[in-house]
């Protein structure tokens, strides 16, 4: 019975710890950020989703929304269609937010928290008025 009590006591915050590197992004460094993403899909943000299944719903994914492409000099070309919107950025590696400065169909400055970065995936938040999205970039 005593066991049964520590467990009880113990799960929901390992389970709390597990959850919560599922989403949290630990590496936020401009070298990874800087080239071409394409936007391939979004969904409705959720903070219990976790990267594997971000991951593999990008996988499935095969056509090509937008592009965004983050260039080393701190200019930024967002590409939809045939509209193309040009800004500066910069990234808060500590805090992992990238932070546009310019004349998107937003306010002069947006920050944009990373869910997750490395190599080949990129997994955005971005806020809209009515609701936040999950934006799922990949090389």
């Amino acid at each position: 019975m005593e066991g049964m009590k520590k467990l009880i006591i113990i799960l929901p915050i390992l389970l709390l710890l597990l959850g919560s590197t599922f989403i949290e992004q630990t590496t936020c460094l401009k070298s990874k950020l800087v080239g071409e993403w394409k936007i391939v899909s979004t969904m409705h943000y959720t903070e219990s989703t976790n990267i594997d299944s971000f991951i593999n719903s990008v996988n499935d994914s095969t056509k090509t929304r937008a592009t965004w492409t983050f260039n080393e000099d701190g200019t930024e070309i967002y590409v939809v269609g045939k509209h193309t919107s040009k800004a500066t950025y910069t990234i808060d590696e500590k805090k992992c937010e990238l932070i546009i400065n310019g004349k998107h169909s937003y306010s002069k400055k947006k920050i944009i928290p990373i869910i997750y970065l490395d190599d080949k995936y990129l997994f955005l938040k971005i806020h809209n008025p009515h609701y936040d999205s999950t934006y799922f970039l990949i090389r």
